[in-house]
């Protein structure tokens, strides 16, 4: 939906496309800097605080959520990383056919990332907890690295306007 409408959803609120640059840089760098740290991720939905509420249960009550709830809420393949990527890559395309690519190139990743998520199982009993580990950082830095060229593309123009 925001590969399409992200845009037109951008010029509704008045932001600019850098201004969407840096904000997902910054989440983006957010979440790397987590991989790299092996820290749990501050990307929550607060069910379970909410739940806790709701029932009147004491306030140190356990907030792990259900992971079987997150595809419902917030799902991380369509959140905070990925919608301003599709937003940023589309308006940046330089011609016409720049839009449907990025359309299709996301329609790819979702279908290999199904793919990936159904033989989740095997590869984590093939690589084990040491080699989940690595791969976590390795792509830790990766996501990190893209949050600050994302960062710096947002921030480059603006300087440029401010100095000219």
């Amino acid at each position: 939906m925001f590969t399409v409408v992200g845009h037109q959803l951008l010029e509704l609120f008045g932001i600019t496309v850098n201004a969407f640059r840096i904000a997902g840089g910054v989440i983006f760098f957010g979440i790397g800097l987590d991989m790299l740290q092996s820290k749990p991720q501050r990307w929550r939905t607060g069910i379970g605080r909410a739940y806790a509420k709701d029932i009147e249960l004491s306030e140190d009550a356990d907030e792990d959520d259900d992971p079987s709830i997150t595809p419902l809420a917030i799902p991380m393949i369509a959140g905070p990383g990925s919608i301003p990527t599709v937003m940023v890559l589309t308006p940046q395309a330089p011609s016409p056919l720049g839009g449907p690519l990025v359309l299709g190139a996301v329609l790819a990743i979702l279908l290999l990332t199904g793919a990936i998520l159904m033989g989740a199982d095997a590869v984590l009993a093939r690589l084990g907890r040491t080699g989940l580990k690595v791969i976590e950082k390795l792509m830790g830095l990766l996501v990190t690295v893209i949050a600050v060229q994302l960062m710096i593309d947002g921030v480059s123009p603006v300087i440029v306007r401010m100095i000219s």
